[in-house]
C-alpha cells in the first residue's frame, strides 16, 4: 500500500465461490449475534441495524426481518 495515492475501489467485485461465501457470511453473523447478546441488545434491534446499513449501501435487496407479534 502506497500512502497518499487514496483508496481503489474495483468496477467489478469479484464472485466468492458459494460455499466460500456462506462460510464467510455465517462468520460475520454470528459475530454479530455474539455482540448483540453481549451489550444486552434485542435481536430486533441487530435485525434493524444490518437492514439500515445494507440500505444506506444500496437500495433493500434483503426481505425485511420478521416483525414479533
Amino acid at each position: 500500500m502506497r500512502h497518499g495515492r487514496g483508496a481503489y475501489v474495483a468496477e467489478q467485485v469479484p464472485e466468492w465461490p458459494p460455499e466460500r461465501r456462506r462460510e464467510r457470511l455465517q462468520a460475520l453473523a454470528s459475530q454479530l449475534a455474539v455482540e448483540t447478546r453481549q451489550m444486552g441488545a434485542a435481536d430486533t434491534e441487530a435485525f434493524t441495524a444490518l437492514q439500515q446499513a445494507f440500505e444506506t449501501l444500496s437500495p433493500p435487496t434483503i426481505p425485511s426481518p420478521p416483525q414479533e407479534p
